[in-house]
């Protein structure tokens, strides 16, 4: 996968060390010296401020004596439904027994109905009571498991809790660990020798907890390639290093002979004929190269094996570039943005064929500033996505001739830098009409199949539909002033609070009505709440 000096990153949302630093130094113990880790926390300036733990060395090695399929096939094979159809079946049994038997079989099976009960009630078993219990013991891990729920961080505690009561195997070194459960417990997942320790530096991994930064749980490792990997990589050098040589030799070849007595070779003669075609010929080639943009070349290196590294892939994401200043610059002035804070830079575009890009999006200014020191960076990495999307293509040109609308995905991030000028700071109840929670007694299908004449189809988003009417005067005022197009609403006391995203993107249509541009889901998130909102002021 890499050349020397080249990069791989293992990263897991995992914190299990089997899974994240076993796994890494297994790559190392495989490698031979051929990779190392990088220290991260060292060597990059951008994790100064990110709290990260460093990779552990040593861990315990535990394991459940049933594997989770034998649990499941256990569970299928004693569930409710599997006990129910092995009594039908011995109902079924025992009916035909009856009938094939006459009076004896009857007796037989009174006996056998009599048996069961030197174990237990022939209802119990038939309600599954015998072997419901039975199946709870085989579900669990240990006869004597229990609810692991530690009440101290002590090493020696939690593993007595793991052990015996939670039902683990702990297994110190791969000779502990039986025949039968050496498919689920391989030698990789020991930590590593005290000198392999000292070799492969796992403390340059890095472990990032949830409560350290408010993220999730993560471990990243950086591993760098210094030298051949594997077969292929150590046939490849020997290769290499077979060519230099036979290289050398022929040029010590080419000397002696040099230095030898004998005359050197006569040059075949040329007339001027000759000469002066050849010449013709290679600036015509020149010439054709030129005209079509080095395409010849690259098709020489592609047909020829050579390296095609820093060439696009067309299966690739195309790259991240500013947005042009002949397409923002209306936006900043339609929706009034500016201010201080405000960062133009800081929106970017699919670098594709159009001028014009169907998303424009917004990224922070870490990723910015990666973006700019590293220009070379999406020659070598596809972006698949990065920042959140800021504006979408308008697709009702014909209504504004402003080539984007703003997205509620990152309308939160907008607000701030908003005057008032598309930005409306509503009450809860108009609020709860864009959301739709106050029903209307007004025909909004209608209204949308109104406004949709001359467009020459049907409103998709017929039901989001609201007529201006339903708001508080004060907001019709304001609305009805709005020119066509996308304008957002702020709930009040929430004006400086815009982590809590209690923000709306509306659309001011050519009608008497507004639109709400929110996805159902978000739409659901914001009503929720609106809802706990209520609650607590009520209370």
């Amino acid at each position: 996968l890499l050349k020397i000096g080249g990069h791989l990153c293992y990263s897991t949302c995992s914190l299990n060390p089997v899974e994240d630093e076993a796994v890494v130094a297994e790559l190392l113990r495989r490698a031979g010296g051929g990779l190392e880790l990088v220290d991260i926390t060292s060597s990059s300036s951008l994790l100064k401020s990110f709290v990260t733990r460093p990779g552990l060395s040593s861990w315990k090695v535990l394991c459940e004596p049933t594997s989770r399929r034998e649990l499941k096939n256990r569970r299928n094979k004693n569930n409710a439904k599997m006990q129910q159809r092995r009594k039908e079946y011995e109902e079924q049994q025992q009916k035909e027994g009856e009938e094939a038997e006459g009076d004896d079989g009857r007796e037989d099976a009174e006996m056998k109905e009599e048996e069961p009960k030197e174990g237990g009630d022939d209802e119990q078993v038939a309600n599954g009571g015998e072997r419901e219990n039975d199946t709870t013991e085989e579900t669990k891990l240990a006869p004597n498991t229990q609810k692991f729920e530690p009440t101290s961080m002590d090493e020696d505690y939690l593993m007595d809790l793991a052990t015996n009561q939670a039902g683990l195997m702990h297994f110190k070194t791969m000779d502990d660990v039986p025949e039968e459960m050496m498919s689920r417990v391989r030698p990789s997942n020991f930590p590593p020798t005290p000198e392999e320790t000292a070799r492969f530096h796992l403390e340059r991994c890095i472990r990032v907890l949830g409560h350290d930064n408010d993220t999730g749980g993560f471990f990243v490792a950086l591993l760098k390639k210094v030298g051949p990997v594997g077969g292929q990589d150590r046939r490849d050098e020997k290769r290499q290093q077979e060519a230099a040589a036979a290289a050398a030799a022929s040029v010590e070849g080419v000397n002696e002979a040099n230095n030898s007595t004998s005359p050197p070779p006569k040059r075949a003669k040329l007339d001027d004929d000759n000469v002066e075609s050849l010449v013709t010929e290679d600036i015509a080639n020149i010439d054709s190269m030129e005209d079509d943009g080095g395409e010849a070349a690259e098709s020489n290196t592609k047909n020829s094996g050579g390296d095609s590294r820093g060439k696009r892939n067309p299966k690739f994401e195309p790259e991240f570039v500013p947005v042009k200043d002949e397409i923002m610059d209306p936006l900043i002035e339609f929706y009034g943005l500016g201010g201080p804070g405000f960062r133009k830079d800081l929106f970017m575009q699919r670098a594709s064929g159009s001028d014009v890009s169907k998303i424009l999006t917004y990224v922070s200014p870490a990723v910015k500033d990666l973006l700019d020191h590293n220009m070379d960076i999406q020659k070598r990495v596809s972006i698949i996505a990065t920042g959140l999307k800021a504006f979408t293509k308008n697709t009702a040109l014909k209504e504004t001739p402003i080539t984007h609308r703003l997205a509620q995905e990152a309308a939160h991030f907008m607000v701030p830098h908003m005057s008032d000028k598309r930005k409306l700071s509503v009450t809860t109840a108009d609020f709860e009409v864009a959301l739709g929670i106050v029903t209307s007694n007004n025909n909004n299908e209608a209204e949308a199949k109104e406004s949709d004449k001359g467009k020459g189809g049907k409103n998709k988003n017929a039901m989001n539909v609201i007529s201006i009417d339903k708001f508080s005067p004060e907001f019709q005022s304001r609305a009805r002033k709005l020119d066509v197009g996308a304008f957002v609403t702020v709930l009040e006391g929430f004006e400086d609070r815009h982590d809590e995203k209690m923000v709306l993107v509306l659309w001011r249509c050519r009608g008497d009505h507004v639109n709400t541009l929110v996805a159902k889901t978000d739409v659901d998130a914001i009503v929720s709440k609106v809802m706990l909102l209520k609650k607590d002021q009520e209370t």
